[in-house]
């Protein structure tokens, strides 16, 4: 995932992962502890790779 770190740490008291408060996403205005879990994953390299997993895992019928 490529953006930028901020100097100020937002939302310090969230129950986020520490670099969430400090991550501008690219193309993006606001830390990653502003998104909700749902928005991250449009951009979470993570959801990415799991998505692109479970595709493959059903074209091999091993999905269950």
């Amino acid at each position: 995932m490529y953006g930028k770190i901020t100097k100020k740490v937002y939302l310090e008291k969230k129950d986020v992962l520490a670099y969430e408060k400090i991550f501008v996403p690219k193309g993006k205005k606001k830390v990653l502890a502003f998104f909700s879990r749902k928005n991250k994953n449009k951009f979470s390299h993570r959801a990415k790779a799991t998505e692109k997993l479970k595709k493959f895992l059903k074209k091999i019928n091993y999905w269950i």
